[in-house]
């Protein structure tokens, strides 16, 4: 074997080991799963539990919602503000029945008739549903970790999101 096919070999296989260990692959082995639920049963645990929820409308064929899946909510610190909320997830093309205000439908019918017409979608509620945020689209881990520190804290009852970002930014 010549000296140079021995050297890509070596170089190939500390790459190797460096991406099986890279961050998202960790923060994956590090988190069990997320507890997400459907939306009615979540709306009452949040409401139960006296807890924000977060619900996050999503498609199987969304590139950008398995973008979220894998890159931002494995991450440690977005993981652990997600254990303040009630995770509530909703399949805007899905004919899974779900309650609503005493009204039976599917979650597709949900997304309709919420307004939902992209994905990823994110809404904020207070813990009585209350509307706090709606949020499209995707978002990298530093700025979800900043939005879900913002909601949790209730700092949305005091000042705009852009002045807490500001601040948030500062602090780093």
């Amino acid at each position: 074997m010549s000296r140079f096919f021995q050297r890509v070999v070596s170089v190939w296989l500390i790459c190797a080991i460096v991406a099986a260990f890279s961050p998202v692959e960790a923060a994956h082995a590090a988190h069990p799963q997320l507890s997400w639920h459907r939306y009615d049963e979540g709306m009452t645990l949040a409401m139960k539990e006296n807890k924000p929820a977060l619900i996050y409308f999503f498609a199987t064929w969304c590139d950008y919602c398995k973008r979220m899946e894998n890159e931002v909510f494995p991450d440690r610190n977005v993981y652990d503000l997600l254990q303040k909320f009630v995770l509530i997830r909703v399949e805007v093309d899905s004919n899974r029945v779900i309650n609503e205000a005493g009204k039976t439908m599917t979650e597709e019918k949900l997304a309709r008739m919420l307004g939902v017409s992209g994905t990823p979608t994110f809404w904020f509620r207070e813990p009585d549903g209350k509307e706090i945020a709606q949020m499209p689209g995707f978002v990298d881990r530093e700025k979800f970790s900043g939005i879900l520190q913002y909601i949790s804290e209730g700092a949305y009852k005091k000042m705009r999101f852009s002045d807490y970002l500001k601040r948030w930014e500062q602090g780093k």
